[in-house]
């Protein structure tokens, strides 16, 4: 019997890996983008270099900065010697104390208090001291408490030809010189009132020739003038109450922490 032959078979080739992922076709977005990005680097570090060098080569000099504003007011003059500093605690300090029912000055609560009667148009107390200087700061604190268009305020060279510097509640201020009717000799506006304890500062400077006066309130410099200098030896420097003629009602008014200084 034949056996039929069998050819052999062709030999196996080892199998492909298969293929992996094929890579994504380059964005030319991104490609421009991160051109773009190093392009502006490029120009800014150029441009840093040249501003670091100023037209003839030499390093630039830093920018100026910017000025500060100078504080153009005016501020209280320095003190020499204090010649009576009192808040008003000891009742015994030499203030002037009415014992009657109806009464104009009296101390209260640690403080001094100024009413203005129906009778009249002023309470004015002068500080307990014997020698007054020329030239002197006057200090207080002051709070309107009852009464409408009252002014409060401290005074200098006495009550019969001297000068006030009064504070109203609405914070207008002004500078008078005292007599029967007190004549209006400057006047302005306080911007910075805190509503109780308004601290007022009033400047009586003498220079032989005349008297400067200025005025501030809680450090603000509110009013100025000047006005020919006292005859007499200065009178006394204490604090005031007025009532205007539109005021409304009897002004009363609180005073605390008073001082009079030498400058």
């Amino acid at each position: 019997m034949r056996v039929a032959a069998f050819e052999s078979a062709p030999p196996t080739r080892p199998l492909a890996a298969p293929p992996g992922p094929s890579k994504p076709p380059r964005s030319w977005h991104r490609s421009g983008l991160a051109i773009g990005v190093a392009a502006f680097v490029g120009v800014a570090a150029v441009f840093g270099v040249l501003r670091l060098t100023s037209d003839d080569g030499e390093p630039a000099s830093n920018p100026p900065s910017a000025p500060v504003a100078a504080d153009l007011g005016k501020k209280p003059p320095e003190v020499d010697d204090t010649v009576i500093d009192d808040n008003f605690s000891d009742e015994a300090s030499g203030w002037k104390t009415a014992a009657s029912p109806i009464w104009d000055a009296s101390y209260r609560d640690r403080k001094y208090e100024l009413h203005v009667l129906p009778t009249t148009n002023r309470t004015v107390v002068g500080a307990p001291v014997d020698d007054v200087p020329e030239s002197q700061l006057i200090e207080v604190k002051v709070e309107h408490t009852a009464g409408e268009g009252g002014e409060a305020g401290v005074y200098c060279h006495g009550e019969a030809d001297g000068f006030a510097f009064l504070l109203r509640e609405d914070g207008r201020v002004r500078i008078a010189k005292l007599g029967s009717t007190p004549e209006n000799l400057a006047a302005g506006t306080a911007t910075d009132l805190r509503g109780s304890d308004d601290r007022i500062q009033a400047a009586c400077l003498d220079d032989g020739s005349g008297t400067t006066l200025d005025m501030w309130v809680n450090g603000e410099h509110v009013a100025s003038t000047s006005a020919e200098a006292p005859e007499d030896e200065p009178g006394a420097s204490g604090v005031i109450l007025y009532r205007p003629d539109d005021a409304e009602g009897h002004p009363e008014a609180t005073f605390d922490n008073f001082a009079l200084c030498s400058v």
